[in-house]
């Protein structure tokens, strides 16, 4: 070991062992002395190991290591499909199929394809595995709550804090700042708008694919037209939730520059709100790309709560 620690082979294996069964193997082994971390070189992993079931278990996991931290290798992510696929060009969000299994994907994210839309906000390190939104940089975990944190506009506390100061007398910095302020609020809410409109075009796109799909499956005599009748009901739902949350953000662009106080209160529970209708929607949107005729009571359940989210935002604000 490069730092100088010693321990004995069977401590060393014991240590191994531990490693591999029982740790989530999501980073590469480190040393075992205490606040040490410097990695174990596989040579020496492998040499420690020797003919064990562990260090074929090693080996399969820094293949999968190598793969997943390469900028231009994907793994298919078909099930039970194992093929590698090797981009010749910067990664991009193009459409990738299979020549295994025949799955088609987005090379870039390792989704279904999804143009014109940009690829989804969930991000993972390969090296660290933090997992965080790229739209707002936050910890992903907050987007598993009951609502979107990056459907908020960031309040800007140092600039709030410059202007109550009162330390520019001749106001030129204060103009500045609140030029910038309003120019990043307005394509904060522009952007956020522009995505659902694009995901807009997609849902329509997509309604014609899922009618071919009821066709397919009524010939398989998987089903009648009425037993996926559903599937079509749905995509109307959401495109109609889509539309109601993309001009959301026209309304909160101009109901955030309103006063503090119960206005505040109330920009608060819109934001919830619109969070809500948003989680809803996506979560509505993956379920009808991947709904089976014995997924129906699941799917009308999303529906009747995404329908239920939208009617009360429009009631509780827009109407008023």
């Amino acid at each position: 070991m490069s730092c100088g620690h010693r321990f004995c082979l069977d401590c060393w294996r014991n240590y191994l062992k531990v490693q591999i069964e029982e740790c989530s193997m999501e980073s590469y082994v480190q040393c075992m002395a205490p606040d040490c971390n410097v990695r174990v070189m596989d040579d020496f992993l492998l040499q420690a190991l020797t003919a064990s079931p562990l260090k074929d278990r090693y080996i399969s996991f820094s293949f999968r290591k190598i793969i997943e931290s390469h900028p231009r290798l994907r793994f298919c992510v078909g099930r039970g499909c194992n093929l590698v696929i090797h981009a010749t060009e910067a990664p991009k969000a193009r459409r990738i199929c299979c020549v295994k299994c025949g799955t088609a994907y987005c090379f870039k994210c390792g989704g279904e394809y999804h143009a014109p839309t940009d690829c989804c906000n969930h991000m993972l390190c390969c090296k660290c595995q933090h997992e965080f939104c790229w739209v707002c940089l936050d910890p992903w975990h907050l987007h598993q709550s009951h609502y979107y944190h990056c459907s908020r506009c960031p309040d800007d506390p140092q600039g709030d804090a410059s202007r109550r100061a009162g330390d520019d007398p001749q106001g030129e910095t204060s103009r500045r700042v609140n030029a910038r302020e309003s120019l990043n609020r307005y394509l904060f809410y522009f952007q956020r708008w522009e995505n659902h409109e694009r995901s807009l075009r997609l849902e329509e796109q997509q309604k014609q694919k899922i009618q071919e799909r009821i066709e397919e499956k009524v010939l398989k005599k998987e089903g009648t037209w009425i037993d996926w009748q559903y599937l079509l009901n749905a995509a109307d739902t959401l495109q109609r939730c889509r539309y109601t949350l993309k001009y959301t953000y026209p309304y909160a662009y101009y109901y955030s520059n309103r006063v503090t106080g119960y206005s505040n209160k109330r920009k608060d529970l819109f934001e919830y709100q619109q969070g809500l209708l948003e989680k809803e929607v996506e979560g509505l949107s993956w379920k009808i790309e991947h709904a089976e005729i014995n997924d129906r009571a699941d799917l009308l359940s999303i529906v009747e709560i995404c329908e239920k989210h939208r009617l009360t935002l429009l009631e509780e604000f827009l109407q008023n």
